[in-house]
């Protein structure tokens, strides 16, 4: 009989969350606790190689659900090659010249592909940079707000807080202000809204299943 092998393959091993997940499903199910709902967040973060190091950028905006904040996004990186990973959350690893993450990751990709050329020096890395990010603020409803920057290189780590601006407000041309009572109300109504379930209870093996 074929004994199990006891070599792990290449990249993260995610077996224990798996188990831990069903764990906990089961543990609320069977309390009648609701299982938590997924949350869609948005961001941007783009990196790249430059000639002297790797030029990262990010958004200011954090989306989750219908919550939106603009907060500073801390990113720590230590740098000892000229190399820029991927690593995406099934545990695979991808090493490449420029790497684009987050909801607005498609519309920056594009931007790296038509613009990215080897050994760019660092101030067109960083413009090509923030031209990235740029494109998924302006396409993408979860990113926003400012442009953050970091450059590394083999000495030392630059943070560049609000590098770019695209969105900063303008003085508006006009204040526009409203008397009360401009817009009429014509009429007021509250209706009152019947909701009706119907429970049909389907037997199961395990009992009854109510749809």
């Amino acid at each position: 009989m074929a004994s199990a092998s006891a070599h792990k393959g290449a990249g993260f091993d995610f077996s224990n969350e798996v188990r831990y997940v069903r764990f906990r499903n089961s543990f609320l199910t069977d309390r009648g606790i609701p299982l938590p709902k997924a949350t869609s967040t948005g961001t941007t973060i783009v990196g790249c190689l430059s000639k002297d190091g790797i030029i990262l950028g990010a958004d200011r905006r954090a989306t989750a659900g219908p919550i939106v904040v603009t907060m500073p996004k801390q990113m720590l990186f230590r740098c000892h090659r000229l190399q820029l990973f991927t690593i995406h959350p099934r545990g695979s690893t991808y090493k490449l010249p420029y790497v684009t993450v987050g909801s607005g990751s498609l519309t920056a990709m594009a931007v790296f592909e038509a613009n990215w050329k080897p050994n760019m020096e660092r101030t067109d890395a960083l413009d090509l940079v923030c031209a990235a990010i740029s494109a998924g603020i302006f396409t993408d409803l979860g990113s926003g707000s400012n442009v953050d920057a970091c450059v590394i290189t083999a000495s030392h780590t630059e943070m560049l807080r609000d590098y770019v601006k695209p969105n900063e407000r303008v003085q508006k041309e006009r204040t526009y202000k409203f008397r009360r009572g401009t817009t009429e109300i014509k009429n007021d109504e509250i209706r009152a809204l019947a909701v009706e379930e119907d429970i049909t209870y389907i037997p199961t093996a395990r009992g009854r299943r109510a749809t």
